[in-house]
């Protein structure tokens, strides 16, 4: 049996069960438990972590079907969609019902915010496909993310590769970090980019606030406990990071045109003056998938050795960035 608690954002108290076989025994008929049966052959991904999920575990050919399929990155996927193997199957309460009947899954894996998830989850039960939620969403820590791929395993019965396969990636994250810990500098670092006259700021104890204390930075908003984004007002943070040494995650930024566009303010913050600015959007798909909120998930490691490179400059001539780049 196969058990996650709290799988939704606002959940307290929930357990979500799955019974998992490859052979269900005659007494599993009378259990009220979802039975999955295993290997799962046909799945359909709401979110573009899971599919980065059943790519890290070779199993791309068993994906049929995807939420969205223009935000995806991977050349792969892409290939798939082009040729028709996968189809886009909607959003959330826009759910294509028809097509998602028509792919047969053997699994649907979605994931819940709020509450307001749980109707169109229902009545893709009622269809009689399986539904399981991955929370990888919730997690604040970025091997946390990446260590689900434990539980997309599952569904396929290939927990020990996803464990090895995990185990190199936590190595070689852990390595970074220390490595990083070397440095006896900690440059200051901005996140972010107003929208709607807002800045929603990372929390301190947030998945981009955490990859930036790995990297050896040392965010201006490190004191603060929430998990989730802050909305600010945009003086105030300009006023606390008017002398940032390092700005990343600008939005959707390519350059300063565009930030400028945003707030014609942003110019007078130090990092912009010394062309300091650095975004997440190096790899992105000509329908504007970004490949950091795709296979990031499974490569945190490649994140930080990026953001130890931005930091503290490149090593052993090395100034290769993966996810980022630096915009002007």
């Amino acid at each position: 049996m196969l058990v996650i608690k709290n799988p939704w954002q606002g959940a307290e108290n929930i357990e979500q069960k799955y019974l998992l076989s490859r052979n269900f025994k005659k007494s599993d008929a009378n259990s009220q438990i979802p039975k999955i049966k295993l290997p799962v052959q046909r799945i359909v991904c709401l979110s573009t972590t899971h599919i980065a999920m059943i790519q890290f575990i070779k199993k791309t050919h068993c994906i049929v079907g995807i939420s969205g399929t223009h935000l995806i990155s991977d050349t792969m996927i892409l290939n798939r969609i082009e040729s028709g193997a996968i189809k886009d199957v909607g959003y959330e309460q826009s759910l294509n019902y028809e097509t998602l009947l028509s792919l047969k899954p053997d699994l649907l894996m979605a994931y819940g915010v709020g509450n307001d998830f749980s109707a169109y989850l229902s009545k893709i039960k009622e269809m009689g496909i399986p539904v399981v939620l991955n929370a990888e969403y919730l997690e604040n820590h970025p091997l946390a993310k990446a260590e689900w791929v434990k539980y997309v395993a599952a569904f396929f019965d290939c927990i020990d590769t996803a464990n090895n396969l995990f185990y190199q990636i936590d190595s070689s994250y852990l390595h970074l970090k220390k490595y990083a810990q070397t440095f006896s500098s900690k440059p200051q670092v901005l996140a972010g980019l107003p929208w709607n006259e807002t800045w929603y700021v990372p929390g301190g104890k947030s998945y981009a606030a955490k990859l930036i204390e790995d990297a050896g930075g040392e965010f201006l908003w490190r004191e603060n406990h929430s998990h989730e984004a802050i909305p600010l007002n945009i003086e105030s943070v300009i006023k606390k990071a008017s002398n940032a040494d390092i700005w990343i995650n600008a939005g959707a930024a390519n350059n300063y045109k565009e930030i400028f566009a945003v707030d014609s303010r942003l110019k007078h913050l130090k990092p912009f003056k010394t062309f300091k600015v650095y975004n997440n959007n190096k790899r992105v798909s000509k329908g504007g998938g970004n490949d950091y909120w795709e296979n990031g998930t499974m490569l945190p490691h490649l994140i930080l050795k990026d953001l130890i490179c931005i930091f503290h400059g490149p090593q052993n001539g090395n100034d290769s960035l993966f996810f980022y780049k630096n915009i002007h």
